[in-house]
C-alpha cells in the first residue's frame, strides 16, 4: 500500500511540473500579445495613440455633458440590450422601468433615440457625433427615399461602433457604390434581438440582402441572456409592429431620456478616468498569479468566451433562429447571409485550439440551415499586409478601425445576390 501511495505521490508531483513546464512554455512562445489584467485599458489606448494631445480621456458622462452645451440635441443613446449601455452602466432605474412596460404588454422599442444625435465612444481617442434617423437606428434619413438593397444586422460590429452614419460598414457601401445600403445594428444584439429586428423591419423594406453579422466573442452569451426574456417570442408569429407604432415609442424614449438625465445628475462626477496603471511590483504579482492559474494553457484550450457553446440547448437555438431569419427573408425573395467576426482575443492569443473549433462547428451549423456563409476570419488574414489585431482600434481590445470596417463593406458588396 505505501508503494503504490509512493507512486501515485511521485506521478502526482510529474504531472504538476509537465503541466506548469506547458505554461512556461506557451507563456514564452505563444502567450497573449497584451495582457490587459495587468495595465489598465485606457492608458495603454493613451499610450499608442499618436495625437495624445487631442485624446479624449474624458469618461462617458463628462464627455456627454460637455457635449451636449455645443450640440442641444444629443440625447442619452438607448438600445434594448441585455449587456450594453453606452453612457451608463446598466442601472437598476433603467431595468425596472423597462420591465413594467413588458410586463404591461406595452411597446418597447430597440434602438433610439429618434432624429437626434448621440455620443460614440473614444476607443481611437476621438469621440464622434453620430445622427440617428426617423427609426431609431445609425442612418441617414434619405436611404427610405429609394429602395434598399442591403440590410446590416447584428450587434455592434454590424452598427459601426464608434464610427457615425457616414462612415460603418452601411455608410461606406453607400459612399462607395450604387447599393442603398441601411444600418440596423445594435450595440449589444444577440441572435434573438435581431431576429426581433429583421421581423419588425426587415419585412417592411425587404432588402434585396440581409447580412447578419454573427460576433464569435460573446453572441452565444447574449443569446443565453436574451432566452430569458420576451425576445424569445419572435421565434413564434409574435410581432410589436414597431414600424406603425411611433408615437408609442416616442413616448417610451422620452420617459428613458428623463430617467437617463436623472442618472447622469446624479452621478458622482468625479469618477474620472483617474485609474492610472499598476506600479511594477503590482504587475509582477499578477504576472505570477497568471502563471500559477495556468491562463495561458488555459485560453489555448478552454477559452472563456466560448464556454457557452458547449450548452447543447444554445446550438439548437441558433439554429431555429437562423431558420426563422431565411424563412422571413425568403418571404420578399432576398437572400440572407450569415457573416463570421472575429474577436480580438482570436489574436490577442498566438494560438487558441479553441478558436478553430469553434468556427468550424458555427460554420457547420450556418451550412446545414443552407444560409451562406462568409469567414472574415480567412477575408482578414488575406487582405491584413501584417497581423489582423491592427484592424481594432490602436491594436488594443475593442472594435475595427476604418479600414476593418472597409474590409468587411468590400466583403459585403462583393456577395450581394
Amino acid at each position: 500500500m505505501k508503494k503504490i501511495f509512493s507512486y501515485f505521490k511521485f506521478f502526482i508531483i510529474y504531472l504538476f511540473i509537465i503541466i506548469y513546464s506547458l505554461e512556461l512554455l506557451t507563456t514564452i512562445f505563444l502567450g497573449k500579445k497584451y495582457n490587459l489584467t495587468s495595465k489598465n485599458l485606457d492608458e495603454l489606448r493613451f499610450e499608442k495613440s499618436l495625437d495624445k494631445k487631442n485624446f479624449d480621456r474624458r469618461d462617458n458622462i463628462t464627455a456627454f455633458i460637455e457635449e451636449k452645451k455645443k450640440y442641444p440635441d444629443l440625447s442619452p443613446s438607448y438600445r434594448y440590450s441585455q449587456s450594453q449601455w453606452l453612457l451608463f452602466r446598466q442601472n437598476k432605474v433603467i431595468v425596472d422601468f423597462i420591465n413594467k412596460k413588458i410586463n404591461n404588454n406595452e411597446i418597447v422599442p430597440f434602438r433610439g433615440p429618434i432624429n437626434k444625435k448621440t455620443l460614440g465612444c473614444n476607443e481611437d481617442g476621438l469621440r464622434r457625433i453620430i445622427n440617428n434617423d426617423k427609426f431609431g437606428f445609425q442612418n441617414e434619413n434619405d436611404v427610405y427615399s429609394k429602395t434598399i438593397d442591403i440590410m446590416i444586422l447584428g450587434d455592434s460590429f454590424a452598427e459601426g461602433v464608434c464610427f457615425t452614419e457616414k462612415d460603418d460598414i452601411a455608410g461606406t457601401i453607400r459612399n462607395t457604390t450604387s447599393l442603398n445600403a441601411i444600418n440596423y445594428g445594435i450595440s449589444g444584439a444577440g441572435p434573438l434581438l435581431s431576429l426581433g429586428v429583421l421581423k419588425e423591419y426587415g419585412s417592411a423594406f425587404k432588402p434585396r440582402d440581409v447580412f447578419y453579422l454573427f460576433y464569435e466573442g460573446n453572441d452565444m452569451d447574449d443569446l443565453i441572456a436574451e432566452n430569458e426574456t420576451f425576445l424569445v417570442n419572435y421565434l413564434t408569429d409574435y410581432e410589436q409592429n414597431l414600424l406603425n407604432n411611433q408615437n408609442e415609442i416616442k413616448i417610451f424614449l422620452n420617459d428613458f431620456e428623463n430617467i437617463a438625465y436623472q442618472i447622469i445628475k446624479n452621478d458622482n462626477l468625479s469618477k474620472t478616468n483617474k485609474i492610472q496603471s499598476k506600479n511594477n511590483q503590482r504587475k509582477y504579482v499578477e504576472y505570477l498569479k497568471d502563471f500559477f492559474e495556468l491562463t495561458n494553457l488555459k485560453d489555448i484550450l478552454f477559452s472563456k468566451s466560448f464556454h457557452s457553446f458547449k450548452k447543447k440547448e444554445d446550438t439548437k437555438l441558433l439554429s431555429s433562429i437562423l431558420n426563422k431569419m431565411k424563412k422571413i427573408t425568403n418571404e420578399w425573395k432576398g437572400e440572407l447571409h450569415f457573416v463570421y467576426v472575429p474577436s480580438w482575443s482570436r489574436y490577442n492569443n498566438k494560438y487558441s485550439l479553441v478558436n478553430h473549433r469553434y468556427k468550424k462547428k458555427i460554420k457547420n451549423l450556418v451550412i446545414s440551415n443552407n444560409i451562406k456563409f462568409i469567414d472574415l476570419v480567412e477575408v482578414f488574414e488575406k487582405q491584413s499586409k501584417k497581423d489582423p489585431i491592427n484592424l481594432y482600434n490602436l491594436g488594443l481590445f475593442g472594435h475595427f478601425n476604418a479600414t476593418g470596417y472597409k474590409i468587411i463593406s468590400e466583403i459585403i458588396v462583393e456577395n450581394v445576390n
